[in-house]
């Protein structure tokens, strides 16, 4: 995992505690602890079935791999989260016999 430098700069700080203090939660303060992270994947996990087959992303994951005629394919997802959905993605495209490889970032590396 690589976490940039100004991941956990002061600057951060700063914004987080004027957010607090207008009465908000910034973006910024989102997932930045393992308990918060896994606070979210336990609400996300319990509205999204990720059993092949039940997912309500699978019709799309079938349009994109018929769009897909050949590979490789290289997926890369920007606040993935657990890469869930990416993974789902992936497995749909591999079983079309696609060669794939997946990039994901998120800012909170406990989800990853």
């Amino acid at each position: 995992m690589i976490e940039h430098p100004t991941a956990r700069a002061a600057q951060l700080q700063d914004e987080v505690a004027a957010g607090f203090a207008a009465g908000v939660i910034p973006s910024l303060a989102h997932y930045r602890t393992d308990e918060q992270s896994a606070a979210w994947h336990a609400v996300a996990t319990s509205f999204f079935d990720r059993a092949p087959g039940c997912s309500a992303f699978d019709e799309v994951y079938s349009e994109i791999a018929a769009e897909c005629e050949t590979g490789p394919v290289h997926i890369i997802a920007l606040g993935c989260g657990d890469g869930a959905k990416e993974e789902g993605l992936a497995r749909t495209l591999r079983e079309v016999g696609l060669e794939v490889s997946i990039t994901l970032v998120d800012i909170s590396p406990s989800l990853l």
